[in-house]
């Protein structure tokens, strides 16, 4: 009894990293418009955060936090978009870049 239940735990336990691996990785799907019409000049990263969620990475640079989304548009292709915060935390800009085409 206690080997097919050391190897459940062990097969958890291998695939745990894997399983968090393939999250991270998965870029988000997000309907047209949901960045680039939800997200507007001066609000907050709480409002920002509402609308499209945590953002897959932060970058602070002198006054200024970049936010960055991967994703998946709506014709399949992968893509980035960034969301810079000014010195106040507001947005003051925001850009998307797909990835491949």
């Amino acid at each position: 009894m206690k080997k097919p239940l050391a190897n459940l735990a062990l097969g958890a336990a291998l695939l745990a990293p894997v399983a968090a691996f393939a999250a991270m990785s998965t870029p988000m799907r997000l309907g047209d418009g949901v960045l680039e019409h939800g997200i507007k000049a001066g609000m907050t990263a709480d409002e920002v955060r509402e609308v499209a969620g945590a953002p897959a990475s932060s970058k602070t640079t002198g006054d200024h936090v970049d936010w960055t989304y991967n994703y998946v548009d709506t014709s399949g292709m992968r893509s980035i978009y960034d969301v810079r915060f000014d010195s106040s935390g507001r947005v003051a800009s925001a850009s998307r870049l797909r990835l491949s085409y």
